[in-house]
């Protein structure tokens, strides 16, 4: 399967997906039809309702990306339960702390993200991230 970006248009995504189920609802000779065609167009239908799925999860995450309750909530949650600040992957970048920043000269960003998980990125000093 391509890339397929969003549109971030629902109106757009539910067109689509109707031409391209409509075309395989359509029962061209059915009496040459096996098990193996029908099996054909059932996928095809599958992979045409999960790309819907996905146009529909970024007009979400795109929405809550910019309502400012959104995300005033989510600092928020920040702030009461501070243990969800940092998740890193392992107990020995997680001992690794602002000391090593401030030494190797590392700028230090995050990123917040839709499960409120804050995402580091560190760069050198005067680089932008």
């Amino acid at each position: 399967m391509s890339k397929i970006f969003a549109n971030f248009n629902l109106n757009q995504s539910l067109h689509n997906f109707q031409v391209n189920v409509t075309e395989l609802l359509q029962l061209n000779n059915p009496d040459q039809w096996n098990g193996i065609t029908i099996l054909q167009r059932e996928e095809k239908i599958r992979e045409a309702a999960l790309i819907l799925a996905g146009q529909c999860i970024g007009i979400l995450l795109m929405q809550l990306s910019k309502s400012k309750e959104a995300r005033e909530k989510a600092i928020e949650l920040m702030e009461v339960e501070p243990e969800l600040e940092i998740m890193t992957r392992s107990s020995s970048t997680l001992k690794r702390t602002e000391r090593n920043i401030q030494e190797n000269g590392l700028n230090q960003n995050y990123l917040l993200s839709i499960q409120l998980i804050k995402l580091e990125k560190r760069s050198k000093m005067g680089k932008s991230p």
